[in-house]
């Protein structure tokens, strides 16, 4: 009788994700049921979809506050206030972005991360007089002050994370002299001290493509590798700061670098996924810790 030979598995591959033109700079997953995702995307666009990515609708920023917006930020608990940093200073809306209020004619150049347990201490980073790095309002807004002793001069790429369960623990990206990732752990009111980075040598030269995500059931950190790889610390509060550990999600390839933007209230990551050789950007999520993905499109 004739064999039939048994094919040797092959690994899959990954796909080559096209690059959109329109892709997101900012992701805030609240966490409504279902999870309500509002992007800001590089045409300075406010979108808002309540099916996890599926469709959006857009919110007009621009014909609200007169310019489009630069930096997104949110709150993750009620009453979700969002904040948006423009040309004309720093915005909020208390009303999931149907209205604004302008609070200050201060410039964030990331996005505005609010505490947990008091929603009028603001966390961001940019210029105020000869400083600039991260900076911290008490105000809701109105002032800030230095807020990063203990990090060297480099100029904040990523937003600031505050951790979950350890409401006093942050984490800052930082874009060093040296033209490398710095990650850093601080505690109020901004000491900071430099943990394992999980980049050790630059894969690219965009530093605002740096992104941070943390999964609030497990507490693990996210970031973008080199080669293409989407990691994370399942220990980012570890005593020990060169203790902090990375693993790999999941390996996109060399030519890619993968930007976490935000872990849904569900089991979905969001992230946007570059190709060094091409402009724009995919947007994706993976709805099983990174094995697989779907991508998704804004309008």
């Amino acid at each position: 009788p004739t064999r039939t030979p048994t094919p040797t598995p092959t690994p899959t591959a990954t796909p080559l994700y096209p690059p959109d033109a329109t892709y997101p700079l900012y992701i805030i997953a609240q966490a409504t049921t279902p999870e309500s995702l509002y992007a800001l995307d590089n045409q300075g666009r406010l979108l808002v979809s309540r099916d996890r990515g599926a469709t959006w609708q857009d919110l007009n920023l621009s014909a609200k506050i007169g310019n489009p917006g630069r930096s997104l930020g949110g709150g993750y608990a009620p009453p979700f206030e969002l904040w948006v940093g423009a040309v004309g200073g720093l915005y909020k809306s208390a009303d999931a972005g149907s209205t604004w209020s302008h609070v200050t004619t201060f410039q964030p150049e990331i996005g505005v991360t609010v505490d947990f347990d008091n929603p009028s201490i603001l966390w961001t980073a940019g210029q105020r007089a000869d400083y600039r790095g991260i900076l911290r309002s008490t105000d809701a807004g109105v002032n800030w002050s230095a807020a990063g002793q203990g990090v060297s001069d480099d100029a904040l790429a990523a937003n600031i994370l505050i951790h979950p369960s350890a409401h006093n623990t942050l984490f800052a990206y930082t874009w060093g002299a040296s033209s490398k990732p710095n990650l850093w752990r601080g505690q109020s009111p901004g000491l900071w001290t430099a943990i394992t980075d999980p980049v050790q040598t630059s894969p690219f030269n965009a530093p605002s493509l740096l992104g941070l995500a943390l999964h609030a059931a497990q507490g693990s950190l996210w970031a973008g590798g080199e080669d293409g790889a989407l990691l994370y610390s399942p220990n980012p509060l570890e005593l020990t700061p060169d203790q902090v550990t990375w693993e790999v999600a999941h390996q996109f390839g060399p030519g890619y670098y993968a930007q976490p933007l935000a872990w849904g209230a569900g089991p979905s990551i969001y992230i946007a996924l570059y190709r060094l050789d091409l402009p724009g950007a995919a947007f994706l999520r993976s709805d099983d810790g990174g094995q697989t993905w779907t991508q998704l499109h804004l309008p």
